[in-house]
């Protein structure tokens, strides 16, 4: 992915633990695909776009890896 340095730019990092169960829930996160937040109040609402995706860890019913994302302006 190409960048664009933008002042204030919002960056992050999180491990994500999701279902493997694929009736209930996506496949492993994808480069470039975006993460939807919404708040019951509305003020932290916002999209966030994965840059990077580590290995996925998987035990029973739950896999986890490694994101990062920046937040997505337009």
């Amino acid at each position: 992915l190409g960048s664009t340095i933008v002042p204030a730019r919002v960056e992050g990092t999180a491990t994500l633990q999701y279902s493997t169960d694929s009736s209930v829930t996506a496949p492993n996160p994808s480069l470039g695909q975006v993460m939807v937040t919404n708040s019951t109040n509305g003020r932290n609402n916002a999209n966030y776009v994965i840059t990077e995706v580590g290995d996925a860890q998987s035990q029973g019913d739950y896999a986890k890896c490694s994101i990062s994302f920046y937040e997505q302006v337009n």
